[in-house]
């Protein structure tokens, strides 16, 4: 990443000095419109996306509404159901209450009548005085046991009833409650699917927006690139060569030892702290800052696209725009910030991209 943050601050740098400038500039503008309709298309889809599921998200809203609805009438059919049910329930206690007192009363009146102990209904009926008390007697009799037949028949068929309609109530409960179960379930699945899909919503919603923004910065990027056109066509100057007539024997920026870091493309100097850090050819300071990744960071453009690179100083000793002359101070070693000790990194770049050391570097590298 600070390698190619590097990358990206030279070749702006070489842009501004190279004589090709124009042409690599727009490259460069074209492949950001590229990646601009890239972007916006990408950005459409999401929309699509964001939309559809919008209208899924409002579906199943109103679907989890109408459940609530039927789910709260549900519950109250349970409920008036329960009160229906309690109501019968006191009821058959009643009736059977009443049969109860009328089977032990008819018990006794007939056991009365009949006199059981005393020879039975042929006694009462031979105790008539004539005949015609015989069959007043029999008539008697057979009413009173009709009678009492007729109401314990009324009250078994009356409880009959109740007891059928408590079956055909508690069967009802169950379906009722059967069903809102059923509901309860189908809310709580629904409910769990909009919640992923309010996740899902948030989600797309959030790419777009990352989208949109590198829409934004890659529109701002080319803004600032046609301007940088416009200006570096404006102040165009023919430029010198002042560090290719030293490949082979261009001069350490630092007195001490070269090494070769792993997963680095330039040079390390390892020399004492405070070592003082020169320029390796004329040219003019373009940039002098802090850069993460590299430290204190000095780079020097030396003309047609020739720049080099010097890391990890303690002091910077220049600022952009100065010119410096070959073996001209610009800063001085860092104490050991890493395993290696104290060094200075350097790098030789040819329009943006790093040259191997040993194209310029008569010495060989230490491993």
């Amino acid at each position: 990443m600070y390698r190619f943050r590097l990358f990206v601050i030279l070749l702006l740098l070489t842009i501004w000095t190279s004589p090709t400038w124009s042409q690599r500039e727009r490259e460069t503008l074209e492949a950001i419109k590229r990646e601009i309709a890239v972007r916006q298309r990408k950005a459409e889809e999401k929309q699509k996306e964001e939309k559809v599921l919008s209208q899924k998200l409002e579906a199943l809203s109103s679907e989890m509404g109408r459940l609530q609805g039927e789910l709260v009438s549900l519950q109250t059919q349970l409920k008036s159901l329960e009160l229906q049910m309690a109501r019968l329930r006191t009821e058959i206690q009643k009736i059977e209450s009443k049969i109860q007192g009328l089977e032990e009363g008819l018990s006794k009146r007939v056991m009365v009548l009949l006199k059981v102990r005393h020879g039975g209904a042929l006694q009462v009926l031979l105790e008539s005085q004539s005949y015609g008390e015989f069959l007043r007697n029999l008539d008697l009799l057979s009413k009173l046991i009709e009678a009492e037949r007729m109401k314990l028949l009324q009250l078994k068929a009356l409880k009959l009833e109740q007891q059928e309609k408590a079956i055909e109530l508690e069967a009802l409960q169950r379906d009722v409650a059967k069903k809102a179960y059923r509901v309860q379930k189908l809310k709580q699945a629904l409910a769990l699917k909009q919640s992923e899909m309010e996740k899902l919503l948030e989600s797309v919603r959030k790419e777009k927006e990352e989208e949109l923004k590198r829409i934004a910065e890659l529109q701002r990027r080319k803004r600032a690139l046609e301007e940088l056109l416009a200006r570096l066509a404006r102040e165009k100057k023919p430029e010198e060569d002042h560090l290719n007539r030293l490949k082979d024997k261009l001069p350490l920026p630092a007195e001490g030892t070269l090494k070769k870091l792993p997963y680095h493309e330039g040079v390390a100097i390892l020399c004492r702290p405070g070592t003082e850090v020169r320029a390796v050819g004329d040219g003019k300071v373009v940039f002098a800052s802090p850069f993460e990744g590299y430290g204190n960071l000095v780079i020097i453009d030396h003309g047609r696209g020739y720049h080099t690179v010097y890391a990890y100083l303690d002091q910077i000793l220049k600022r952009p725009g100065e010119r410096v002359k070959a073996g001209e101070v610009i800063g001085k070693v860092l104490e050991a910030q890493k395993e290696d000790g104290p060094f200075v990194y350097f790098e030789v770049r040819h329009n943006g991209r790093c040259e191997p050391p040993s194209k310029w570097l008569a010495l060989p590298l230490s491993q």
